[in-house]
């Protein structure tokens, strides 16, 4: 069985996770990174939330 965090995996090939791979990741650490539009979308729906909070303030 071939281990899936060798480095000289070709593209389009499916390895699998070796219980030394999952070891490495653990003690490593690894987080997920959201996409550019995830971070578009978040930051728009923000600068929204702070405009309907300005005219309520403007407003009151």
């Amino acid at each position: 069985q071939e281990t899936a965090m060798d480095p000289d995996i070709a593209a389009n090939q499916r390895k699998y996770l070796t219980e030394l791979d999952l070891a490495g990741l653990q003690d490593i650490g690894y987080t997920a990174v959201p996409e550019p539009a995830t971070l578009a979308l978040l930051a728009g729906a923000g600068a929204l939330g702070l405009a309907v909070r300005r005219r309520r303030r403007v407003r009151a």
